[in-house]
């Protein structure tokens, strides 16, 4: 069954999308992450938190995408100078 994901996404990064290429789909968030800020999202409860506390949900903007059946490629990307990362959790979903 699909799944939604959960994504840790740390900075440096200006305007860092997440793509899942399996799909197609992206969501964009609109906002500059400095070195040692960090953006968590969840596609399920659709929430976007600078640092664990504070709601960037206005900065948002494209689909909140599922994980499909088996393997997805998901990308992340944005404009930097640094070395910007993501982490991506899920739990499987089965009937």
């Amino acid at each position: 069954m699909p799944t939604w994901p959960t994504f840790r996404v740390n900075g440096p990064v200006t305007n860092p999308y997440l793509e899942n290429i399996t799909t197609g789909e992206f969501l964009y968030i609109t906002y500059t992450l400095g070195v040692g800020e960090w953006l968590d999202i969840d596609f399920k409860d659709k929430t976007v938190l600078l640092n664990g506390e504070s709601s960037r949900y206005y900065t948002k903007s494209g689909t909140w995408w599922m994980l499909q059946p088996g393997d997805n490629n998901v990308r992340l990307g944005g404009t930097t100078t640094g070395s910007p990362s993501a982490t991506v959790s899920w739990r499987d979903a089965w009937l």
